[in-house]
């Protein structure tokens, strides 16, 4: 019942950075938050006189590796609060109410993302305040929008790729657990969920997946996820450095045959390129797999394809290899002090988080 208003504070509060953006859920708030963990709770709150809804926040709990062991975690997400309600006691109250749902034991911490220049979020939930838990900085999250304008000339390989099928798909998920068990973070998908698909993997079908094959073995993947149909992100305005070389990246772009940035009040025509496995983080594989995808999407509706990887990822030199936008977000594990020695033994592998679930 309260799905319309969650759907409108998500319009009324567009993320704050040099480049704004709405990240909105239409036709409803929930098929969004699915995604996010095969538990998900909202947190909201209202104003007690009209009983609106003025804030909102996600608690989601998923399985993920961490350590090389499957483990649920936590992710917060879409923490929002009307203008009009900022700097009151309603952040420190609703993460009062999240450690009392934290006591559950469903999960010992939490990941989360926020906006590298949003300097007053960043701020605020790190500034180790009493009521919050303690946000310990895991690295740059880097999401990666790849113009797409012409194609490009094809990859000589060793690899052959194919599109998936039920055929491939217990190699498929063979190779995303061999891959995932290298990387922190990486989510856990079963066949049975990619083949059920209709709530944590919306709108996602298996022959959307990308397989590179050698010797008729699977050596990796990504896919194509496009969530459109639930999920609308609308560019809500500009400023700082990006307003002021805008109109110059505009001209440049009309000059080069690029997709210029968008207007103001549109919607990015893009989708996710997801489930990133590749044996050894090869190179050569990772860039034969996202030349076939680019390629594919030439003289589509889309605009761009977003990729997510950790800056730390030897896969992101490879999405640098094209015309790009960079949006970079600090990534953070969130824990309270019973925790922190979970936060205190993760080991040194390099983050992943799936950029269709955040």
């Amino acid at each position: 019942s309260d799905d319309q208003a969650l759907q409108e504070i998500l319009v009324n509060n567009p993320m704050d950075g040099e480049i704004q953006v709405s990240f909105q859920r239409s036709p409803s708030y929930f098929y969004g938050a699915k995604l996010e963990g095969k538990f998900n709770q909202v947190i909201i709150a209202k104003d007690k006189q009209s009983n609106n809804i003025i804030g909102l926040g996600t608690r989601s709990i998923k399985p993920v590796y961490v350590n090389g062991k499957v483990t649920e975690i936590g992710y917060l997400s879409n923490l929002r609060i009307s203008k009009t309600y900022r700097g009151k006691t309603i952040l420190a109250r609703g993460y009062q109410y999240l450690r009392k749902l934290h006591q559950d034991k469903k999960t010992p911490v939490y990941l989360t993302t926020i906006v590298e220049d949003n300097i007053k979020a960043l701020r605020l939930l790190t500034s180790s305040r009493t009521t919050l838990p303690t946000y310990h900085d895991t690295g740059q999250y880097c999401t990666m929008a790849v113009n797409l304008f012409r194609r490009k000339k094809e990859l000589i390989s060793n690899s052959k790729i194919v599109r998936g099928s039920e055929k491939l798909l217990k190699e498929i998920i063979s190779c995303m657990h061999r891959n995932g068990v290298r990387k922190q973070f990486y989510p856990f998908y079963t066949q049975e969920d990619f083949i059920f698909n209709d709530a944590i993997l919306r709108d996602f079908d298996i022959h959307d997946f990308y397989v590179a094959l050698k010797d008729d073995r699977v050596t990796g993947v990504l896919a194509r996820w496009d969530q459109s149909g639930f999920k609308q992100n609308i560019v809500t305005g500009y400023r700082g450095k990006m307003k002021t070389i805008r109109p110059f990246y505009n001209l440049g772009a009309c000059i080069s045959g690029f997709s210029q940035s968008p207007e103001i009040g549109s919607q990015l025509k893009s989708f996710y390129v997801s489930f990133i496995a590749v044996d050894s983080d090869n190179p050569e594989i990772f860039r034969a797999l996202l030349r076939a995808i680019y390629n594919d999407s030439i003289g589509t509706d889309y605009s761009y394809f977003l990729v997510g990887l950790h800056s730390t990822d030897p896969l992101l030199k490879v999405v640098e290899e094209y015309h790009h936008i960079k949006y970079t977000s600090r990534l953070y594990v969130v824990c309270w002090e019973d925790d922190e020695g979970f936060y205190k033994n993760l080991d040194d592998r390099i983050p992943y988080l799936e950029i269709g679930t955040l």
